[in-house]
């Protein structure tokens, strides 16, 4: 087997962009976007564009989870997870009016559309 050497550009405050975080984690730009929209990604900033800190992405690398069984990341699944107070708490708040759910998180609002739900008619 051989080793591929990624280089990764860091910025002199330690930022990287979205490549580059994605090569430094090994995932693909899309993952770590998806990762991003549902909150199970690593901690980033926007600033016109998406950057992430090295350290946070070393501190989501290393974060508890590790198992050596897939049973094992099964039963961690299933418990709940344990946030501190500097995580993002994604809130999720339906608008009956316009019938869209709305994501709100780090104070701004990403809106996704559903159909509204059917009155009950009695």
């Amino acid at each position: 087997m051989e080793l591929a050497v990624v280089q990764v550009r860091v910025l002199p405050d330690g930022r990287l962009d979205t490549r580059n975080a994605a090569a430094y984690l090994g995932l693909s730009e899309k993952t770590l976007a998806m990762m991003r929209c549902a909150g199970t990604g690593p901690r980033f900033l926007k600033l016109g564009r998406i950057f992430y800190f090295r350290q946070d992405l070393d501190d989501w690398i290393n974060r508890p989870g590790r198992f050596t069984s897939t049973s094992q990341a099964q039963q961690a699944s299933a418990q709940p997870l344990t946030l501190t107070k500097t995580d993002p708490v994604p809130l999720k708040i339906m608008d009956p009016a316009r019938g869209q759910l709305c994501l709100k998180t780090f104070g701004r609002t990403a809106e996704r559309k559903f159909a509204p739900a059917p009155l009950d008619k009695r």
